[in-house]
């Protein structure tokens, strides 16, 4: 839903599994019967996984330009369930289109609050900020709660995660040959994909202009810095490993 705006609302239930789990039950109130998706013992309507996805793309295109989507504790869950379903159904690119990034209220919670006694979940913290109670663990109430929760944090000049890096687990694995090599790390194999980069590209530079066209390409000047790192190190050691290749 828009910050401010609960009247611009978007939910959908998701054809269900054969089984949920009853912790799952137990702190979502969705049950399964003769594959029935039931909440609070009330069956609801559902849709496909594709069809819920392509009309959160649509709701999300009603807006001004590009969105930033803001959850609570959403890296930890929320951001790798969403790009698995979007890969599932091949609608990732078209779902990055539509949004400029995300921010996890948890982590901003943390950084503006720091050591707060009582803890940072979102029910603590509408309880001590806003001085009320809602329906947790209910979708639409958590995202309208949320909205509210907002309004007591600075939300200015604040790093946004961007739909890239929901897939830059996926994308370091293929640099993980390097890894085990010790031609790059874990921490520098990272930063090369949250730079947009990938293995192909990285290879590419390398096969075409040499270790200085690498070397190059790693420290391009950004408004942050180097795009990846300046150390020429860095392009050498990657340069040795395609060069054993060979």
């Amino acid at each position: 839903m828009e910050l401010g705006n609960e009247e611009k609302a978007f939910q959908r239930y998701v054809n269900p599994p054969e089984f949920i789990a009853p912790k799952v039950s137990e702190v979502t109130s969705l049950t399964v019967d003769n594959g029935f998706l039931y909440y609070r013992g009330k069956k609801v309507e559902t849709v496909s996984l594709e069809r819920a996805l392509e009309e959160f793309i649509g709701y999300l295109k009603e807006f001004n330009g590009p969105c930033i989507l803001v959850g609570h504790n959403i890296f930890s869950f929320d951001t790798k369930v969403l790009y698995n379903a979007l890969s599932t159904v091949n609608l990732f690119e078209e779902f990055s289109k539509t949004t400029k990034g995300f921010l996890d209220t948890l982590a901003i919670a943390r950084k503006q609050f720091p050591k707060r006694p009582g803890g940072y979940s979102q029910s603590v913290l509408v309880e001590d900020f806003l001085n009320m109670k809602y329906d947790a663990h209910n979708a639409l109430e958590d995202s309208k709660t949320l909205a509210k929760l907002c309004t007591v944090f600075n939300l200015d000049s604040l790093e946004l995660a961007t739909p890239n890096d929901l897939k830059a687990p996926e994308i370091v694995k293929l640099f993980q040959p390097l890894i085990n090599k010790k031609a790059l790390s874990q921490a520098m194999a990272s930063k090369i994909v949250k730079s947009g980069l990938t293995l192909d590209h990285v290879k590419r530079m390398y096969e075409s202009e040499g270790v200085d066209g690498l070397h190059a390409l790693l420290s391009e000047k950004t408004k942050d810095g180097p795009r990846v790192s300046k150390q020429y190190k860095v392009a050498l050691k990657i340069s040795q490993y395609f060069d054993k290749l060979k």
